[in-house]
């Protein structure tokens, strides 16, 4: 496998973090969601595009972006302020993709770190994340340092309903 590089996330990406955003779900999500919704999946490119071009565009918060110097873009992270008032003061991971072909060489560990040094950076010191409550989820977060709190709350993804759970870090100084 080539180098990865990780870097802050720019507009010229916006595709390549769109391409991710939904070859991973496919990839992470396929024992849990009917065929029929991931193989919709790819015609929502345009929406995600747009999403991503606008994220990097005006920079609504922090985005980085694992690059391959073969494959481009294979995986991304961003995040910002946490979005549940019972985490005030906290910053949320609010999303983190790779694609399978790129799980387990530590490339997802250097993107989470990139994130958290940015927080870092500008004063902050505790994160959150909601994952869905899958131990297969939950054990990247947990070697990282996060504690699964007690936290749950349900979504809908299609016609299915999921349990979330959230993790936390009182520490953006994460263990590997």
């Amino acid at each position: 496998m080539s180098d990865i590089i990780i870097r802050k996330a720019t507009e010229g990406d916006a595709a390549g973090i769109a391409n991710v955003h939904i070859n991973s779900w496919r990839e992470a999500y396929a024992r849990f969601l009917t065929k029929d919704y991931l193989d919709d999946l790819p015609l929502e490119f345009n929406e995600r595009y747009e999403l991503w071009m606008e994220v990097t565009a005006v920079n609504t918060h922090p985005t980085y972006v694992a690059e391959d110097e073969r494959y481009g873009v294979i995986g991304f992270i961003s995040g910002g302020d946490a979005r549940d008032d019972k985490y005030s003061g906290y910053v949320e991971v609010y999303s983190i993709y790779l694609l399978q072909k790129f799980h387990g060489v530590g490339t997802g560990y250097k993107l989470l770190m990139a994130l958290f040094e940015n927080f870092l950076n500008s004063g902050q010191s505790k994160a959150c994340v909601w994952v869905l409550n899958d131990k297969s989820f939950i054990n990247f977060y947990e070697k990282t340092g996060a504690i699964v709190t007690n936290d749950i709350r349900e979504e809908m993804f299609g016609d299915l309903k999921f349990e979330l759970v959230c993790l936390q870090w009182d520490s953006l100084i994460i263990k590997k």
